[in-house]
Formats: structure tokens, C-alpha cells, sequence
């Protein structure tokens, strides 16, 4: 079960364009309007995509669960680009968190 919903929580990630995936260049450059409105952009297009409805995850508790977890995620890639960390590590991290709201929510 935790394989398929793995898999699960990749395809939703990989469902998306090339332009939906975070850089710290851009992030940095954000005011806290700014990050807000990316998260919950990057989580629409999560929540809105094909492969959770191939899956039939529940939609509403994955959007609710990934809006809670907003002030933490934009700590943490504040975080993560002070260090100077790669785009490929803020993107891991938000595949992290839609992990986390996948397992929970089956």
C-alpha cells in the first residue's frame, strides 16, 4: 500500500508543467503575498490533476491538508534557498508534503 501511494504522490508531481516547479531565484524575490499565492497555485494544479482523479483521491481533505501546511512550507524554502540549495530541493520538499497529506488521506 505505501508503494502505490508513492507512486501516487510522484505522478501527481510529475502531472504537472516544467514551469509549475519552484526555484529559489524566484522564490526569493517574493514578497509573503507573493509565496502564498505561488503555494496555492502549485497546490491547484496538485489537487486539479488527472492522476488524482485516476486514483480517486479525495480532493477536498488533499487541498485542506496542503493549505494547512502552507506557513511551514514557505519556511522551509525560505530555509532551503538561504543555504543556496537547488531548484531539485525545494521541489523534493513540497513532494515531501504532498506525501505526507496522501498518506494521510487515502
Amino acid at each position: 500500500m505505501r508503494t502505490i501511494l508513492l507512486g501516487l504522490a510522484l505522478s501527481l508531481v510529475f502531472a504537472a508543467p516544467a514551469s509549475a516547479f519552484f526555484k529559489c531565484k524566484s522564490w526569493v524575490n517574493l514578497d509573503d503575498a507573493g509565496k502564498r499565492a505561488l503555494l496555492e497555485q502549485r497546490i491547484d494544479q496538485v489537487v486539479s490533476g488527472n492522476v488524482a482523479k485516476q486514483y480517486g483521491v479525495n480532493k477536498v481533505n488533499l487541498r485542506q491538508c496542503m493549505e494547512r501546511n502552507i506557513p511551514g512550507m514557505r519556511a522551509q524554502f525560505d530555509g532551503i534557498c538561504a543555504e543556496g540549495a537547488s531548484m531539485q530541493a525545494l521541489n523534493d520538499q513540497f513532494d515531501r508534503y504532498i506525501w505526507t497529506c496522501v498518506g494521510r488521506r487515502r
